[in-house]
């Protein structure tokens, strides 16, 4: 609040000045919106009044509005004045008149808002003197949206009343990319919708130029998330599963293409290498970003192979290494370590260095292949997926974290351990050392400079540099350490002291009044969290798995997934239950006191959703559109279903051009009653499926064969008063009826907006929302109350500021929302819709929705944060 309260004055006397033509700060200033300390925007900013809109500039200049919007946006400020803007910008085609005038106007408008900003103000009131804690009900909250399987979104407890901050926890984003350093610059790729790079001043962290794609859309627009490579004369960034390429001049930032892109000097050719499946991976000429070769492993890579001296070299994660040559697809030699990989290889002088999922670490001969050594750590932290860091060679010793917090020193010839001294946390990134110190980042955001004794070590200095944690290669020499941080920021320490030299956010924005506004987009969904006993349970995008003490938020215990956490925590029978997308596609039931793995299988695939849970099974489906029935004991398949087998491939030929392609998966969360479990897939269908048998009791189609939209998408199932609300084709809520899955009611949300939200149900009310193209520039999401449903509906109240892909909660007196168009958590009185409190969190809310507990609601946050309001 204090940010946006000093904001508000340094734009008031900045406007008094009147000024603002050519000052382009760079990034690490605090600046005021006449300059956002984006030059990029501010060029277009001058020349948009004299130069006009084409079909040439067209895609450029719209880019980066949206970008100077959600600059604007995420400060708090009120954008109702580009509402209508928007909807021309979200709608028209690219290359249409109207929309060349609305880019025009909507420069036009952002001008006026910098000039006279009108800031969205927070609400808070006082707690009541009748609210004891210690007198406080606190009922579980197990499932994705509520106390119990029917996911009403109701509690009975007394929710949060004060619309002020009690805790919040970090939540990284889900970034592995290094910085490049080279010859007095720093390369970094951003994940950006519009900005995947920069070019820094090594010594300052000042922008000498950025690489944009031009993207508006947060679906679908490829992200980098690899470290650029650096050629001579030329930096390549690469994009989505790295197909994608842009290769700029290295002095300028400014784009090669066409017949310039073969045109560089021979000597200037460099190679890299990179996993594009998998189990392939392709050598490029980094110069070009034109394919050498192509090579298949047999199993699934590890990550993206190492290139070193001529050669490349290949894990895969059963353990087995494969080494060929870069002059031909001859494998040289194939070495198998007989226990599952994890992590990444790291080439030193004559060794390749592995480590195991069973806390082994391997040094391998370049040459041949053979082992040289086995490292056996006494492995105790079995919730880690990774246990090993990547080594640094130096010398005769290698260095090396673990998931023990602890920094190893082995003799590089023999494998022995020398000496290992604890530190704070995990140590996921890999050790660097500069003027004889050894730096070390930790996942708890501690920095360590540690001195080598001979047999034992000291820490010299330690510091607190982050919330967010490292997890990413430490990279710099004697100008500075480069610490990347989960939170998307990037730091420039002193390698002696571990001060702060500079520090530039990772996703392009700018700094207001001390604090980093982001204003791209980047990729990654947030999980949901739930209560029980106490304690918080949430994943990430950066597959973590936490376990909070909801009244403080301190950690009770992390468990680390082998791939990204999309669904809120499924709490019983004393497991958390939760699958994960991406990695190798485990289902994991852990010990809910400890975290520590019960049973997980591989049977399940990619799993985005949540489940529903009663005593005859555990539920939920995959991305591959399977539902099934689970043994929640043993993780044993009961039944099966294959939403998609009855629908015609021939239908999805559009949704293949679209990139989504075959088969439809399961995006709702299933909900269950005392027999039935209930469910929709994208192939267009709600079904009732028997708990006991996988029985499918009736299926209702809810699309119409209708691709444009529709498909049941992320708003989950609730049931209330014998009906399963569903989102049906792009714009209508619809009550099926449990019996027989007949459509016995229906509501259409006004045009052109979009119904995709889960609804919250309690009494005789209903709370639904809508808004319109959140994957572009996020406006105007709607709360609408609705009561005497049955009867056909009659609407209480709309409140614009809240819902959108994500739904309310509410307690007795207290509705409380999150957005997926605003920067804001806000606690409506559920009779009229008026505000009873306003909390800013500066980013916005997806397909994921609170949690209720006690006298709080919990809320995670697309800026990379999770939050207890209370």
């Amino acid at each position: 609040m204090k940010m946006r309260q000093n904001l508000y004055l340094i734009i008031t006397s900045i406007t008094a000045c009147g000024f603002w033509h050519g000052i382009f700060p760079d990034q690490n200033e605090d600046i005021s919106p006449y300059a956002t300390g984006m030059a990029d925007i501010d060029q277009l900013r001058s020349e948009i009044a004299t130069i006009p809109t084409t079909r040439e500039n067209a895609t450029s200049r719209h880019a980066a509005l949206n970008r100077w919007w959600r600059f604007l946006w995420r400060q708090g400020y009120s954008m109702d004045a580009f509402d209508s803007t928007a909807e021309i910008l979200v709608v028209e085609p690219d290359y249409s008149e109207a929309k060349f005038k609305a880019i025009n106007q909507g420069y036009s408008i952002l001008e006026n808002l910098a000039a006279n900003p009108v800031l969205i103000p927070e609400i808070t009131k006082e707690r009541p003197e009748s609210m004891d804690s210690s007198n406080l009900i606190r009922t579980d909250w197990p499932f994705y949206h509520g106390i119990d399987k029917a996911q009403t979104g109701y509690s009975p407890d007394v929710g949060p009343s004060e619309g002020k901050l009690s805790w919040r926890f970090p939540q990284s984003f889900n970034f592995s990319a290094v910085p490049v350093i080279d010859n007095g610059k720093v390369y970094l790729c951003s994940p950006g919708v519009d900005v995947i790079g920069f070019c820094l001043d090594e010594m300052t962290g000042d922008v000498d130029w950025r690489v944009r794609q031009n993207g508006t859309r947060f679906y679908g627009t490829p992200k980098a998330n690899s470290s650029p490579t650096v050629s001579t004369g030329r930096v390549m960034f690469k994009l989505g599963n790295d197909r994608n390429k842009q290769v700029v001049d290295r002095a300028s930032g400014e784009q090669i293409t066409g017949p310039e892109l073969n045109n560089y000097p021979e000597a200037d050719f460099k190679q890299t290498v990179v996993a594009v499946g998998q189990n392939r991976f392709l050598l490029e000429n980094a110069n070009t970003g034109k394919t050498i070769r192509e090579y298949v492993t047999e199993h699934e890579l590890l990550g993206d192979p190492v290139l070193s001296n001529g050669r490349i070299y290949a894990g895969c994660k059963d353990g087995s290494i494969h080494a060929y040559s870069a002059d031909s697809p001859k494998q040289l030699w194939k070495a198998n370590l007989g226990t599952v990989l994890r992590g990444g290889l790291e080439a030193g002088l004559s060794r390749l260095y592995a480590g195991g999922a069973d806390g082994r670490l391997f040094a391998v001969d370049l040459k041949d292949g053979s082992v040289q050594w086995i490292y056996a750590d006494n492995k105790t932290n079995n919730n880690s997926h990774t246990y090993y860091s990547l080594p640094f060679e130096s010398g005769d010793r290698l260095y090396i974290g673990t998931a023990q917090s602890e920094l190893l020193c082995i003799d590089s010839g023999n494998g022995e351990l020398i000496w290992k001294i604890k530190v704070s946390d995990w140590i996921r990134s890999r050790p660097l050392i500069v003027k004889e110190t050894i730096h070390v980042a930790t996942l708890g955001g501690g920095i360590f400079a540690i001195r080598d004794k001979g047999d034992f070590a000291e820490i010299i200095t330690e510091a607190q540099i982050a919330e967010h944690g490292f997890s990413i290669d430490l990279r710099g020499n004697e100008n500075g350490i480069l610490a990347t941080g989960g939170g998307l920021m990037l730091y420039s320490l002193s390698p002696t002291t571990l001060e702060v030299n500079w520090k530039h956010g990772i996703l392009d924005g700018a700094w207001v009044d001390g604090q980093f506004i982001m204003a791209d987009w980047t990729g990654g969904l947030q999980p949901s969290p739930t209560v029980v006993d106490g304690v918080l349970y949430c994943g990430g995008m950066d597959s973590f798995v936490f376990a909070l003490d909801a009244e403080s938020g301190e950690e009770i215990w992390r468990f680390e997934a082998s791939g990204r956490i999309a669904a809120a925590m499924t709490i019983a029978e004393g497991k958390v239950f939760v699958g994960e997308i991406s990695g190798d596609g485990e289902y994991y039931a852990l010990d809910k006191d400890t975290g520590e793995v019960i049973w997980q299988s591989d049977q399940f695939n990619n799993v985005w959703v949540g489940a529903s849970y009663t005593p005859k099974g555990l539920f939920f489906g995959n991305m591959e559109g399977m539902m099934y029935g689970v043994n929640p004991t043993d993780g044993s398949i009961i039944w099966s279903y294959d939403t998609a087998k009855d629908t015609p491939k021939e239908n999805w030929q559009e949704m293949n051009k679209r990139g989504h392609g075959w088969p439809p998966g399961i995006y709702p969360v299933p909900v269950a009653d005392e027999d039935n479990v209930y469910i929709g897939s994208w192939s267009g269908y709600y079904f009732a499926f028997d708990q006991e048998t996988g029985k499918m009791r009736w299926r209702t189609q809810t699309n119409n064969g209708n691709l444009e939209g529709g498909l049941p998408d992320s708003a989950a199932v609730v049931i209330w008063k014998g009906y399963v609300y569903v989102q049906k084709l792009g714009r209508t809520l619809a009550a099926l009826n449990t019996k027989d899955g007949a459509i016995d009611w229906e509501y259409e949300v006004p045009r052109p907006f979009l119904q995709n939200g889960t609804i919250a149900a309690h009494d005789d009310t209903i709370y639904a929302s809508y808004a319109h193209r959140v994957t572009n520039i996020p406006y105007n999401a709607t709360i609408i109350a609705l009561t005497d449903v049955e009867s056909g509906s009659k609407e209480l109240w709309r409140y614009k500021g809240g819902g959108g892909l994500t739904a309310p909660v509410l307690t007795d007196g207290k509705l409380i929302t999150g957005s997926s168009c605003d920067p804001f958590v806000v606690c409506l009185d559920p009779e009229d819709g008026s505000v009873i409190w306003r909390f800013f969190t500066g980013g916005e809310m997806r397909e994921n929705v609170p949690a209720i507990y006690g006298n709080k609601v919990y809320v995670h946050s697309t800026n990379g944060w999770l939050y207890a309001i209370q």
